[in-house]
């Protein structure tokens, strides 16, 4: 599932796994092995952690830069600080649209209800579906629902950042409709795009603060992406994002 516009050395994830350490042995980390060989980039604590790293920053780094939230949902889960930290930065970004995939692990409606009711309203998998199962329809609700397009802009670059869209040549002066989800922030874009491509131009902030950009496109659309000016003709969108809280 990786994006044809994120180069080498770019990090993003198509789903960030929130878990209870006590489930990693009995679940998760074989979830996680078996989603990866199916090609899902997966934020994963054991494999993205390292000895000296602030847990708060990296965690963070993860939430902002992964398409999906998955959710391991069990009693171990359930009422845990840590957890519920880490499920509030997801909701915080699925007010930008519905990014929560949750998996029950050995856990009751009743104590989901408890823990999370809007949780317990949301269309899920049971971990007694068995790993491959769970993994499968996983990767099929990110295939139909994820953005099309990810990219990770230099995080030493602070300035002027761009894309570019290349319609389809069908869709050639058609309008098109563009999401953007850029860490918190979101901004939305309607019009035309003509056969030779449209740019649009926006302004990196912080040096070493590089969340994921997410980008869909309808009607489907080529993505391009650098830093710097994209040229006369770009159209600036530095207006208009709204911040989700």
């Amino acid at each position: 599932m990786t994006s044809p516009s994120v180069g080498a050395g770019h990090e993003y994830w198509d789903a960030f796994i929130v878990h209870a350490f006590e489930d990693q042995a009995s679940f998760v980390e074989a979830l996680a092995e078996e989603l990866g060989r199916i090609s899902v980039r997966v934020w994963y604590a054991p494999w993205s952690l390292k000895v000296g790293d602030s847990l708060r920053a990296k965690i963070d780094a993860g939430l902002l830069s992964s398409a999906y939230g998955i959710v391991v949902l069990s009693p171990h889960f359930v009422g845990r600080p840590w957890q519920q930290w880490e499920l509030d930065g997801l909701f915080a970004l699925e007010a930008q649209g519905s990014i929560l995939l949750p998996v029950w692990h050995d856990v009751t409606l009743e104590q989901v209800r408890s823990f999370s009711p809007m949780l317990a309203g949301r269309m899920a998998i049971s971990s007694s579906a068995g790993i491959p199962a769970v993994a499968d329809a996983l990767s099929k609700a990110m295939r139909l629902l994820r953005p099309k397009w990810t990219h990770v802009f230099p995080s030493a670059h602070s300035g002027e950042v761009w894309m570019r869209i290349l319609p389809a040549p069908e869709a050639a002066g058609r309008e098109h409709h563009v999401h953007l989800r850029w860490g918190l922030w979101t901004r939305e874009w309607a019009g035309a795009v003509p056969a030779n491509g449209l740019a649009f131009s926006f302004a990196k902030g912080d040096e070493g603060y590089a969340p994921a950009l997410f980008v869909d496109v309808s009607p489907p659309a080529s993505v391009g992406f650098g830093v710097g000016s994209p040229g006369d003709g770009a159209i600036d969108i530095n207006d208009e994002w709204v911040h989700h809280t």
